[in-house]
This record gives structure tokens, sequence and C-alpha cells, in this order.
């Protein structure tokens, strides 16, 4: 499918999001002008959904810098553009990935498939605060996911390692 959300949410931050394609890989990196290294790269990797989520952000990339540039990711795992001082964040879900580029500031972002995952994890990300403050059991998933990604994107920005999210990331009750 390719692009399908582009966006200005600051003056100095885009956000993007990607629907991966059934296209054969080899379709995918038309648009891009990889190293042969890179593409070997790629295509020794075992899981073809890993494949198509490199070339997604590879070139989600280039739709919001207007070029290609490489990612490298730091000692804790948070990601960074090669040669730019842009601010860069990603995340990926079922078909889809999501990236952000901030000029002036660090940033997050997180996407998320609904599943029924998040209630058995749930002590794992909230406080007892947290979890008490629920009081829509009716949305009881949806809310457990805006609370992880809420975190997620805290985190992502931070770019710590050693994070409790329980402990040390707390998100005020919302009304959802």
């Amino acid at each position: 499918m390719g692009l399908i959300l582009k966006d200005t949410v600051s003056s100095s931050a885009e956000i993007a999001l990607w629907e991966i394609s059934p296209l054969p890989l080899e379709e995918l990196m038309k648009n891009l002008s990889l190293p042969e290294e890179e593409k070997s790269d790629i295509f020794n990797l075992k899981n073809e959904r890993r494949k198509k989520e490199i070339l997604a952000t590879k070139l989600l990339i280039q739709e919001l810098l207007g070029k290609e540039a490489g990612v490298f990711y730091d000692k804790n795992g948070k990601p960074h553009l090669k040669n730019s001082n842009a601010h860069f964040s990603l995340s990926h879900s079922g078909k889809y990935v999501a990236a952000i580029i901030d000029q002036k500031k660090s940033t997050g972002i997180d996407i998320q498939k609904i599943t029924f995952k998040v209630i058995r994890i749930k002590e794992k990300f909230l406080s007892m605060k947290e979890m008490e403050s629920i009081p829509d059991r009716q949305n009881f998933i949806e809310i457990l996911h805006v609370y992880w990604g809420v975190k997620e994107c805290i985190f992502k920005e931070q770019g710590e390692g050693n994070i409790i999210f329980s402990q040390n990331i707390l998100v005020e009750p919302f009304y959802f």
C-alpha cells in the first residue's frame, strides 16, 4: 500500500504512517538506492515481515526528510538518523510502520495493534493508582493501550535504559 498518512504535528515535527505492502522486496527496493552490502543484509534476514519493516522504515524516512538517511541505534536501543541532527522515533505493529522526525527536540512515537495481550501484562506497565483510575471497563483494552502508548512514547523520547514503566512513568487519569 505505502504511505497512508503524512502530517505536520508542530513547527518542527512531522509524522508519517506506512502500510507494509504485500509487494515483493525487489519492488519495494525500487525507490531506494541501497548499497549492495545493505541489500544483502536485508535479504539474508529470515523473517520476511522484518525485511519489509526495514524497507518501509527507509521509505518513511525518505518521505519525511526528502532524502535517504541511514539509522543507527545507541546503547539503549534508541534509533538515530545518520548524518542528521534531527530527532527520530520509530514504531511498528502489525502491517504498519510509523515514524516521527523533529528538527528541534527529542521525541517518541508508538502504534499498537489492539490485542488482548495487554490485559495479561498490565501489571508490568501500570501502577496500582493507574489501574484503580480506569473507570470504564467497557473500553478497558483500549484504555490499557492508551496508557501503554503514552508510556512507550515517553520512554522513547527519554532514550534511557532501565526504566520500569509501572514505577518511573506515571500517567494522570484521563477521560477516554
